[in-house]
């Protein structure tokens, strides 16, 4: 997203302490970040990193990673049903009691809430989490990711509500949009 509080920076200045610096990261940068040259310009001063523009999809990241660095938004979720450990930053409203409840259960290590983030509680963050990896859950009992089988199977069930008919040629744009 825009990254109002520059935590995206934080985050790499994190991952260049001397204990971390040795891990390969991927940073996505999203279309509104207005830090993007002060970005290039601080991983250009560490090796093993990556940025990324705005990406479609962040499934083939979150399959090769072994942590991620996240808001506490509807990736936590993408980010648990693939099994991936993360720490989260909660940007308020309905993600703070959520990546609260997560926390106590072990399922995310939450960092705390954006405005209140340091590099420094990044850095505690993730050597927390990769000292305590093994022990950490993915996320695989919170969710499956069948959820929209079982939306699909259960709008099925209400008479009327879905016509199914095979796709053609004109549903191209559909498809792909």
């Amino acid at each position: 997203g825009a990254d109002p509080h520059n935590l995206t920076s934080k985050a790499v200045e994190a991952m260049s302490h001397p204990k971390l610096e040795h891990l390969s990261v991927d940073v996505v940068i999203g279309r509104q970040n207005r830090n993007r040259e002060a970005l290039e310009a601080l991983t250009n001063q560490r090796a093993n990193i990556t940025i990324h523009p705005p990406m479609s999809s962040l499934a083939g990241l979150i399959a090769r990673a072994d942590l991620a660095i996240g808001a506490g938004g509807s990736t936590t979720w993408e980010r648990a049903c693939l099994g991936l450990p993360s720490a989260v930053v909660s940007f308020g409203g309905d993600q703070a009691p959520i990546s609260k409840a997560l926390h106590a259960r072990g399922s995310i290590h939450l960092i705390g809430k954006a405005d209140e983030i340091e590099s420094s509680d990044i850095e505690d963050a993730v050597l927390d989490c990769l000292t305590n990896l093994s022990s950490m859950e993915t996320g695989y009992e919170l969710i499956d990711g069948f959820g929209c089988q079982r939306l699909a199977t259960a709008l099925l069930e209400i008479e009327g509500s879905i016509r199914l008919r095979l796709v053609e040629e004109r549903d191209e744009a559909i498809l792909f949009r």
